[in-house]
């Protein structure tokens, strides 16, 4: 006797016939059919979603099935072909009469490819399917568990018809293979029937599907003898009518379900599988060429190949690409494409990219490219990256915005970089959207370069530049960069309506925030509020000018307007040497500063190279100026923060940043989503104080 659970991994891999497969034109009655409980002959009209019930009333239905292409010539006259992806064959109210306590189960079905594929089953009760060594089980729940029978070494795997049957008399369960006996198990346990059990044919409980052909199921009370059921086999045999050419549709276009198809890729696949769950593909590129729709499920183990994703989604139906826990896309084998990432994502829309790891890879680990929109890229992670860990990149020059409504969250990008100044010209910044991109999220992301580098080039942590517009960059983690921790760069052509708020940055060697148009850019909106950053080499938060008559100038300088810079909080800025600050601004700029709390700088807090500094107040600077500038409204006393050298810079009670702020422009909220004002006023820095 063999036990067998009841949750089987299972899809059938079918094919749909030959031309020229003979047709039978009547179904005829056998003389133990008084026996026969339920017949589905599938000679149901090429319009019916309804697989009718000929002896009974357990009518099934279809699901998802296109009705132009699955109703197909048969054994027995009509026969249907399920695809695989999402075709059901369903009756979801089970009467009592498919529950005998002894039956037979039989059916014609046609098998090309795969294993571990059901054929029909009353649920977990009783039901017939084929296991991965290729072996024909028929199996019935009892009260301790489940009981079978399983035939090996069956040849079903050929593109042929074959007659399958499974019955139990209670002595003994048996398994027929083409009208003989080839499985036999003693058993006398009663059949113990559960509730909540659907019949369904091709899958098990609608869930595990069928790709293939099948036809003239049926369930018989009581077990059918040797004999009767190599009549059962001989019958359609015996009804045969002269062979007849049948016209073959066109395969059914799985993207035009309702419900999107679900595909699988796998180290251990093969690419001559279908797709399905335990029948996976083996390569990310073969893979990428068939996903055209729906989602595709990249299995654990490491996949040591590059792979360009082309196509698109719709706005119902994004396209998915999700890694299983222990999928691994590795670039150590040799590839080195500058206009390629290990992961490619080129001229496509609606589109989403899912808990993948990338790394070693030779250029840059995630990299979208062309004109695309509805473009995500979450949960994922790069490590030991040459380039950039994760690039969206449009075009240069700058000819307008071509990617639209990009979201990039909770991605984790670890030692981007590592090629930067090698003389390949592959590097950009470690999160970088570049050349005309608009209507962008940057957020929830961890960046860490480990500052295990000698870096000739400087890599900034978060970078958006070079036409870019209407976008925010919020609650990510920056750390250990030998470069700006995030950048705003208008570089030739401009940066407009951008926020940069409740990121923390923390360990950089260059600025810890910076704005800029490095080639005359315009810049216009930019806010930058209740961010932490803690210790920065050059300045905590910069903004710096571009001179157009420099040697390397080549563009004019445009507008630089509306920048804003409030309720931050900045500590441990510039270097022992004397150069650095907290917040330092050039000549051209035309904003606000105020709010902020600033403590421990060098050698000031403020260095302000702008004409209107009216505009710079209400800030908490410390009172280590060393000939700083203080703006209007300054407290020069200590911030009094909670724990700074364990990463706490939370106001204490007593604080003199504490209910002091000036409340015109100043957020809702502070950088932990806490409610601002607590107290009478509004606090400065980036921490609102409640006891």
């Amino acid at each position: 006797m063999t036990k067998i659970k009841p949750f089987f991994l299972s899809i059938f891999f079918f094919s749909l016939a030959a031309c020229g497969e003979a047709v039978n034109t009547e179904t005829p009655s056998l003389p133990f059919d008084n026996n026969l409980i339920a017949h589905w002959t599938f000679d149901d009209t090429n319009t019916s979603s309804t697989v009718s019930d000929t002896r009974g009333s357990n009518n099934l239905q279809l699901e998802n099935v296109d009705l132009n292409n699955a109703w197909i010539p048969g054994k027995v006259n009509g026969a249907l072909h399920l695809d695989g992806i999402d075709d059901k064959v369903i009756n979801y109210q089970v009467t009592k009469d498919l529950q005998p306590p002894h039956l037979t189960l039989s059916g014609w079905i046609r098998v090309k490819q795969g294993s571990w594929q059901w054929v029909a089953a009353q649920g977990d009760n009783y039901g017939l399917y084929l296991n991965e060594n290729h072996q024909l089980v028929f199996y019935a729940r009892h009260d301790d568990g489940w009981m079978s029978a399983m035939a090996q070494h069956l040849n079903f795997i050929d593109n042929q018809w074959h007659h399958i049957a499974g019955s139990y008399n209670g002595q003994a369960l048996k398994v027929y293979f083409d009208g003989s006996e080839v499985a036999n198990t003693p058993e006398n346990r009663a059949i113990r029937y559960t509730t909540g059990n659907q019949f369904t044919i091709g899958s098990m409980q609608g869930e595990r599907l069928l790709a293939g052909d099948i036809d003239d199921i049926r369930v018989y009370r009581g077990a059918l003898s040797d004999t009767e059921i190599h009549q059962l086999k001989h019958m359609s045999q015996q009804q045969k009518t002269a062979p007849r050419s049948i016209a073959r549709k066109p395969a059914r276009d799985p993207c035009r379900s309702k419900t999107k198809p679900h595909y699988y890729v796998s180290p251990t696949g093969n690419n001559e599988n279908s797709g399905n769950r335990l029948a996976p593909w083996k390569t990310l590129t073969y893979a990428a060429s068939q996903l055209k729709c729906g989602t595709l499920h990249i299995k654990a183990g490491i996949y040591k190949e590059n792979v360009t994703f082309t196509h698109s989604g719709t706005p119902d139906n994004y396209i998915k690409i999700v890694g299983e826990k222990g999928a691994i896309i590795d670039g150590g084998f040799g590839y080195d494409d500058a206009s390629k990432g290990l992961v490619t994502i080129k001229d496509a829309s609606y589109i989403i990219l899912e808990g993948i790891t990338v790394r070693n890879a030779l250029t840059h680990g995630i990299y979208y490219t062309g004109k695309g929109s509805h473009i995500r890229i979450r949960h994922c992670k790069t490590e030991h990256t040459r380039g950039a860990g994760i690039y969206i990149y449009g075009q240069w020059p700058f000819t307008g915005y071509h990617i639209n409504n990009v979201i990039i969250s909770h991605n984790k990008v670890l030692w981007p970089q590592e090629g930067a100044g090698d003389g390949n010209l592959i590097w950009q910044e470690d999160i970088t959207l570049a050349g005309g991109i608009e209507n962008f999220e940057i957020s929830y992301n961890y960046v860490n370069a480990y500052n295990s580098k000698d870096y000739h080039i400087h890599p900034v942590g978060i970078d958006v530049k070079t036409g870019v517009r209407n976008g925010v960059i919020h609650h990510n983690t920056v750390e250990n960069i030998p470069s700006n921790g995030i950048y705003v760069d208008a570089g030739e052509s401009e940066a407009v309506n951008i926020k940069v708020y409740q990121n923390v940055v923390k360990n950089v060697s260059g600025y810890g925030i910076s704005i800029a148009g490095e080639d005359g850019g315009k810049l216009d909106r930019i806010d930058v509020f209740n961010n932490l950053i803690e210790t920065s080499g050059y300045s905590g938060i910069a903004f710096y000018d571009y001179d157009p008559n420099s040697e390397r100038a080549k563009y004019p300088l445009q507008p630089r307007t509306n920048i804003n810079i409030y309720n931050n909080t900045i500590y441990n800025a510039g270097y022992s040497n004397g150069w650095g600050w907290g917040i330092m601004t050039e000549s051209q700029f035309h904003g606000s500063i105020y709010n902020n709390v600033i403590a421990n700088s060098k050698p000031s807090a403020l260095k302000l190279g702008h004409r209107n500094t009216r505009a710079v107040t209400h800030n908490c600077i410390g009172n280590n100026q060393q000939g700083g500038d203080t703006g209007q409204h300054a407290i020069q006393k200590a911030p009094r923060f909670k724990q700074p050298d364990k990463g706490d810079f939370n106001l204490l009670p007593g604080s003199p940043c504490i209910d002091t702020g000036i409340s015109t422009g100043a957020p809702s909220y502070d950088l932990t989503g806490k409610k601002r004002p607590q107290g009478k006023g509004y606090d400065r820095g980036a921490y609102e104080y409640s006891p």
